[in-house]
C-alpha cells in the first residue's frame, strides 16, 4: 500500500477462537478486564510434558518450558454445517477448521449473511506458519491419503474458506513467522485500497499439536522458562507459546459508511518492512522498526503524537523487549503520555494470530476508551528506565490518556523471527449518521426465527440466545437508549444466515422471548423444526379484485415503517393518474368504491406488502399474478417500474370503468371444463370462462342478470357459488371495446427483463 495514499479500511466485524473457552470479542473484552491469566501446564492430549521437560537449559531433545496457553477442543468441528465428510474433515487441518468457524462468525458479527457473499470481490488474507498436523498426518500415514494433500497444505487454509463461502476475490496463505497474521491484514488492506477486493477476511491461526518445535524454540533459548510473558519487565525471561485463531472483516471506509455498516474501528494505515542483515537472521532490527512505525504514520496521515496506545510486539525476551522499547519510544510517548501494552501476557505468544490479537485487543480499547492491564509486569529494566519517554505499561486497568482534541487512536505491532516488521494505525470509530425518529417499540408480538443443521443444534442456538439476553438484563434492555425487541428480530431475520432445519418463536417483550427460547432449547418447541432443502424461495401469488375490505391498510401503516413508506412513495403517482389519495383510501372509511380506486388500492397494497416482507428478509424465488394481481407481481418481479406499474393500473381501470355496471362475475367450486359444458348445455350466452383459479375453481363473467342466475342455479345444487365484488365482466368479450385505446396509453411503457421468475396467468 503506497505510503502517501493509504485507503482508510473499516474494520466491520471480528472473530475469534481463544483458550479459556473465549468465542467471541464480548469474552475477550471481560478476560482482559478481569486480568485473566489462561496460560496452564501443556494438557495431557497434546503431548505428554513431563517427556520432554528438563529445567536446565540446552539439554538435547527438551525443553525448559511445560506451559502454555491452549486451546479447550480442537478436535470439535460440524462438517456437516460447512459441507464436509467426516472423513474429509478428519484429514483436515485444525488450523484451516477454526479458519472456517472464524471466518463464519466474523461475516455475522457484521450482520452480513455469508451466503450472501457468494460471487463477491471478498479477498482472504491468512497468516499461518506451523504446520504440526501435517507432520502428525505424515508420521501415521493419512498423508497418503485422498485428502493428504489438501487437508494440510498451507495454502488450502486460505483458498478453502474461499470455497466454502464462495468468494472470488484473492485467497492468499502469508507466512512470514510472528508477523504472518498482520501481515496478512496489510495485504488485505492493500487488495482493498487497490480496487482487487470490495471486501476482506484477514487473520491469522495457530495450534500446536506436538513438542518437535518447542524444543527447538527452548535450545534457541527464546522460550520462558518460568512459563509466563513478562514483556518489558525486569524478569523478562522469553515467551510462552499461545494457541488462537482471529479473524476480521475489513471493508473501505466510505463503503461501510454508504452501506450503514457498524464500524468498529478504521483502519488509517499500514506498512511493512524487513531488518535486513543483523548479527544473525532471528535478531531484530532497530533501525527497521522505527522506519516502519513512520512508514505507517506517513501512509496514515496521523501525528505520532495523536496515539495513545501501542499494542507493542511484546514477548517478552530479554534480548527484543529493550530493542522493540528503544524503537517505540524514537517515535512515541515524545509529547504525552502513550500507553504500552502487550496482549502476550495474557495469551502467551500466539504467533501467527498474535497480530491480529492485538488488533482485536486495541480495537476493544478503542470502543471503551479503557486500556486493559498488562499482567506480569512489576518494573522497567534499568536500561530501559533510562531512556527519556512518556511510555508507560499500565498495571491497571487504565483510561485512555488523552492527547489533545482528536479521535482516539491506537498502533499495533508484529515483528517475525524472520525479520519481516509490520505496523498499523487504528482509529475509533467515526460517529455514526443520526438515525431518523425510532418505530415504536414492542407494539405487537414480532417474530424470532431459529434455525442450524440440525434439530439438536437448533436447540443449542435457541439456549445460547436466552444465555446472552440473561447477560444482557439490566443493560441495553433496560434503558430506551439501547437496542430494543425490534433489532434483534431485524437482526435475526435479516442479518443472520437461515440453515435448513428452522422454527420461530412469537414474542412481545424480552422475558416473553426467553421464556420461549427456553423451551424450544428444552425441547418444548411451539412450531416443530421445518428442514428446507435448497434457497429458491417462496413462490408469491398477487389476488385480483375483490379482495378487499374497509381500512385493510390501516394498521400497517400505523406499525410497519417500510410499508408506510412505499405507500408514501406510491401516493403522488397514483394521485397524479387517478385523482385520488391512496393513503386515504386504505386507511380510512367507508371502503373504497369504483372499480378505477378499487384496482389501484389494491395494487398499492400489494406492492407496499411485498417491500414489507422483503424488509423482515423474505424474498420471492417466483412471483405469480392473478387478474389484475399481474401488475404488482410485474412491478415486484422487476419487470415494470413503480411508475410503470401505477399507469398501467391506472390507466386499465380508468378505461374499464366507462363500462362498469354492465357486466359481473362469479366465482365457483367446479373445474372450468365442467363450467363450460354447463354453459353450453344450458345454452347459456354472454357469459365466458374468465379465470382458471384452480383445477376445481372457475371464475366467470359476462351480463349481471345471466352471471345471477348462474349462480342461483348451482346454489340449488349445493355448489358453492358466489357473485364477486365487481360490476366489470373482466377478461370477458365485454372488455373488448377498450383494448385498442389501452394499447395506445400504455404505449409509453419500458418494460425490462425481471429479476424474479414472473409467470403470467393470462388465458
Amino acid at each position: 500500500m503506497p505510503a502517501a495514499t493509504a485507503t482508510p479500511v473499516a474494520v466491520i466485524g471480528m472473530a475469534c477462537r481463544l483458550p479459556g473457552g473465549i468465542d467471541s470479542p464480548q469474552r475477550l473484552w471481560e478476560a482482559l478486564l478481569r486480568g485473566d491469566d489462561l496460560v496452564g501446564e501443556i494438557p495431557a492430549d497434546r503431548w505428554d510434558a513431563d517427556l520432554y521437560y528438563d529445567p536446565e537449559p540446552g539439554v538435547p531433545g527438551r525443553s525448559v518450558t511445560r506451559w502454555g496457553a491452549f486451546l479447550d477442543d480442537v478436535g470439535g468441528f460440524d462438517c456437516d454445517f460447512f459441507g464436509m465428510t467426516e472423513r474429509e474433515a478428519t484429514a483436515v487441518d485444525p488450523q484451516h477448521r477454526l479458519l472456517l468457524e472464524t471466518s463464519w462468525d466474523a461475516i455475522e458479527h457484521a450482520g452480513l449473511d455469508p451466503a450472501s457473499l457468494a460471487g463477491s470481490q471478498t479477498g482472504v488474507f491468512v497468516g499461518l506458519t506451523h504446520g504440526d498436523y501435517e507432520l502428525l498426518s505424515a508420521d501415521c500415514g493419512a498423508a497418503e491419503g485422498p485428502y493428504g494433500f489438501t487437508g494440510t497444505s498451507n495454502s488450502f487454509a486460505s483458498g478453502r474458506v474461499a470455497y466454502t463461502l464462495g468468494l472470488h476475490g484473492p485467497a492468499v496463505t502469508v507466512d512470514t513467522a510472528c508477523s504472518s497474521g498482520l501481515m496478512a491484514v496489510h495485504q488485505a488492506c492493500g487488495s482493498l485500497g487497490g480496487g482487487e477486493s470490495d471486501l476482506t477476511l484477514a487473520g491469522g491461526v495457530v495450534v500446536t499439536l506436538e513438542p518437535r518445535k518447542s524444543v527447538s524454540g527452548s535450545l534457541q533459548g527464546m522460550l520462558s522458562p518460568t512459563g509466563r510473558c513478562h514483556a518489558f519487565d525486569v524478569n523478562a525471561d522469553g515467551f510462552v507459546s499461545g494457541e488462537g485463531c482471529v479473524m476480521l472483516l475489513l471493508k473501505r471506509l466510505d463503503d461501510a459508511r454508504r452501506d450503514g455498516d457498524r464500524i468498529l474501528a478504521v483502519l488509517r494505515g499500514t506498512a511493512a518492512n524487513q531488518d535486513g542483515r543483523t548479527v544473525n537472521i532471528a535478531a531484530p532490527s532497530e533501525t527497521a522498526q522505527v522506519a516502519v512505525y513512520r512508514k505507517a504514520l506517513q501512509a496514515a496521515d496521523i501525528d505520532a503524537t495523536t496515539v495513545g496506545l501501542v499494542e507493542a510486539h511484546g514477548t517478552g525476551t530479554p534480548v527484543g523487549d529493550p530493542i522493540e522499547y528503544s524503537s517505540l519510544a524514537a517515535v512515541y510517548g515524545t509529547d504525552g503520555p502513550c500507553v504500552l501494552g502487550s496482549v502476550k501476557t495474557n495469551f502467551g505468544h500466539l504467533q501467527s494470530a498474535s497480530g491480529p490479537l492485538g488488533m482485536m485487543k486495541a480495537i476493544l480499547a478503542l470502543q471503551h476508551g479503557v486500556v486493559p492491564r498488562n499482567l506480569h509486569f512489576t518494573r522497567l529494566p534499568d536500561e530501559m528506565a533510562r531512556i527519556n519517554t512518556e511510555l508507560f505499561v499500565p498495571q491497571e486497568n487504565t483510561q485512555w490518556p488523552s492527547n489533545g482534541h482528536h479521535p482516539r487512536r491506537a498502533a499495533v505491532s508484529s515483528y517475525g523471527m524472520s525479520g519481516t516488521n509490520v505496523h498499523a494505525i487504528l482509529e475509533e470509530a467515526p460517529a455514526p449518521e443520526a438515525a431518523g425518529s425510532a418505530a415504536p417499540e414492542a407494539v405487537g408480538p414480532l417474530l424470532f426465527p431459529l434455525s442450524s443443521t440440525s434439530a439438536e443444534q437448533l436447540r443449542v442456538t435457541a439456549a445460547r440466545l436466552a444465555a446472552w439476553l440473561d447477560e444482557q438484563a439490566g443493560d441495553a434492555l433496560a434503558g430506551p437508549t439501547g437496542w430494543g425487541l425490534r433489532d434483534l428480530g431485524y437482526t435475526l431475520t435479516r442479518r443472520r444466515a437461515h440453515r435448513p432445519v428452522r422454527t420461530v418463536v412469537s414474542a412481545s417483550g424480552f422475558a416473553e422471548l426467553r421464556t420461549e427460547l427456553r423451551a424450544v432449547a428444552d425441547g418444548d418447541i411451539p412450531y416443530q423444526p421445518a428442514v428446507g432443502q435448497g434457497d429458491r424461495g417462496p413462490v408469491w401469488v398477487f389476488s385480483g379484485q375483490g379482495s378487499q375490505w374497509s381500512q385493510m391498510g390501516a394498521e400497517l401503516l400505523d406499525k410497519e415503517p417500510v410499508f408506510a413508506a412505499t405507500i408514501a412513495a406510491v401516493e403522488p403517482l397514483i394521485a397524479a393518474e387517478s385523482g385520488f389519495s391512496v393513503t386515504r383510501a386504505l386507511s380510512a372509511p367507508p371502503a373504497v368504491t369504483g372499480i378505477d380506486k378499487v384496482q389501484p388500492t389494491i395494487f398499492a397494497m400489494q406492492v407496499a406488502l411485498a417491500e414489507t416482507m422483503k424488509s423482515y428478509g423474505v424474498r420471492p424465488g417466483a412471483v405469480i399474478g392473478h387478474s389484475l394481481g399481474e401488475c404488482a407481481a410485474a412491478v415486484v418481479a422487476g419487470g415494470l417500474s413503480l411508475g410503470d406499474g401505477v399507469k398501467v393500473i391506472c390507466r386499465r381501470s380508468r378505461l374499464m370503468a366507462r363500462i362498469a355496471g354492465r357486466g359481473a362475475m362469479a366465482s365457483v367450486e367446479l373445474p372450468g371444463q365442467q363450467v363450460l359444458s354447463e354453459l353450453s348445455i344450458r345454452g347459456i350466452s354472454g357469459v365466458a370462462l374468465s379465470v382458471v383459479a384452480s383445477p376445481t375453481s372457475t371464475v366467470v363473467g359476462g351480463g349481471a342478470e345471466a352471471i345471477r342466475e348462474l349462480v342461483a342455479a348451482w346454489q340449488q345444487q349445493d355448489v358453492m357459488a358466489r357473485e364477486v365484488a365487481v360490476d366489470v365482466a373482466s377478461h370477458s368479450p365485454q372488455v373488448e371495446s377498450i383494448l385498442d385505446e389501452l394499447v395506445e396509453v400504455l404505449a409509453e411503457l419500458e418494460p425490462t427483463a425481471p429479476e424474479v421468475p414472473y409467470y403470467s396467468a393470462t388465458l
